[in-house]
């Protein structure tokens, strides 16, 4: 849609529905993340059961994810094929998921609303 452009958060918590508080009280999801390519083989993915939760910024929704996708461009960026802009990164780019937060001045998008994503490069900044 021309002039509609919308960042998103993409997370997976632990609980469905509900954000899991670790024992000082902060909110946390279970993720897998990339800190350091490598070939698959080597694993470079690591799980991590307490990765911050993130909350949505202005004009942003956060996403309690249903389904993932993970695609050749994935396992590219894992394995050092493309340039890894940002670390820690939780990869995978193809969701199902349903809003679960908005920030401010989301207008068009609900706590509720079911939603589907596919990678979109320009919002990868």
């Amino acid at each position: 849609m021309p002039g509609f452009n919308i960042d998103l958060i993409i997370s997976d918590y632990i609980d469905d529905w509900k954000l899991s508080l670790n024992e000082n009280n902060n909110f946390y999801m279970k993720a897998w993340i990339l800190d350091n390519q490598a070939k698959i083989d080597e694993k470079p993915l690591k799980l991590v059961d307490e990765y911050p939760t993130p909350e949505p910024k202005y004009g942003q929704v956060r996403i309690k994810v249903k389904y993932c996708g993970i695609c050749r461009t994935d396992l590219h960026i894992a394995e050092g094929d493309l340039p890894l802009h940002k670390k820690p990164i939780i990869l995978g780019h193809e969701i199902a998921g349903v809003v679960d937060k908005v920030g401010e001045e989301v207008r068009r998008i609900n706590i509720g609303d079911k939603v589907g994503l596919s990678w979109l490069y320009h919002t990868c900044n």
